[in-house]
């Protein structure tokens, strides 16, 4: 389609996204097509997509809003707009704003073809027709997915649909309960990401998972990642708690330090990523086990 009219766009909530799918993307198609990226990390190619200079754009949905302001001549060129996690229609505070975008998509004279893509919609709600889309479905699971509720006062997890597992002897506040969850999962070989509700708790988590569990050194090419940032107070809490095989991820890191967190995730040497919800949606991480904390 990018050859009929020049580009495409592809939005998603956030810049942790954003990022894997340029990387994705760039190494898919990279031969074809231009492939640019425009975040609040990323402005190097701004000047190239207001032009139209490219083949294929991924944006946050906020930047796509303060880019058309200016420039809404872009939806001229554009072939197909892609709205990825679209059921951030329902989110209370960035809703509002998404919403006004699509309209303003659905109403540009030259609409391009809008493809929504969300894998956690119960409920359309006639949203197909709002889009002036073809609802396609599919309800198959490929990984299964076992839940359950760690209670921390007698350390017993709660597994849905069977017996209740005894894993943590003892009674324990929540944070005692989640380290000792967290070790355990560790020792048996899995990855596990920890969601946290506030950037601080991310590091303070992080820090204090340290001294649960062995600390084997930091890893080659965690260091190796490490290494190519710039020196920060960060980047030195990171060294430390990647030494345990720890890492932490929030909206304070720089690009840098997130995407390297992410990296010594995916290629196994980090196993645990605490996080806020900077990581909840669509970022594709080798994760065992989520525990919302």
């Amino acid at each position: 389609s990018y050859r009929t009219r020049r580009h495409a766009l592809f939005l998603v909530p956030f810049r942790a996204l954003a990022d894997e799918h340029y990387d994705n993307f760039r190494s898919r198609y990279g031969d074809l097509l231009n492939v640019a990226i425009s975040t609040s990390d990323w402005t190097e190619f701004d000047d190239d997509i207001r032009s139209g200079n490219f083949g294929l754009a991924v944006l946050t949905y906020e930047k796509l809003m303060g880019l058309l302001i200016d420039h809404p001549q872009l939806l001229d060129r554009c072939s197909v707009l892609v709205v990825d996690e679209v059921q951030m229609l329902g989110d209370a505070t960035r809703g509002a704003g998404l919403e006004k975008l699509l309209t303003q998509v659905l109403l540009h004279e030259q609409a391009p073809q809008l493809i929504a893509l969300s894998a956690s919609l119960d409920e359309v709600n006639q949203l197909d027709d709002w889009l002036r889309a073809k609802l396609v479905m599919t309800n198959e699971r490929p990984v299964p997915l076992e839940e359950g509720v760690l209670a921390p006062l007698s350390g017993r997890l709660l597994l849905k649909n069977e017996e209740e597992r005894r894993v943590i002897a003892g009674a324990l506040d929540a944070d005692d309960a989640l380290d000792q969850l967290v070790a355990r999962f560790i020792a048996d070989g899995k990855q596990v990401l920890v969601f946290r509700t506030s950037v601080p708790k991310t590091q303070a988590t992080a820090e204090r998972l340290k001294a649960h569990l062995p600390a084997p050194g930091l890893p080659p090419q965690t260091a190796a990642l490490l290494d190519e940032l710039e020196p920060s107070e960060t980047v030195e809490v990171l060294r430390r708690t990647l030494a345990s095989l720890v890492g932490f991820h929030n909206a304070d890191l720089s690009a840098g330090e997130r995407r390297s967190v992410e990296q010594s995730f995916r290629v196994g040497e980090a196993r645990v990523i605490v996080a806020t919800g900077t990581l909840a949606m669509g970022v594709n991480l080798p994760t065992d086990v989520v525990v919302i904390a």
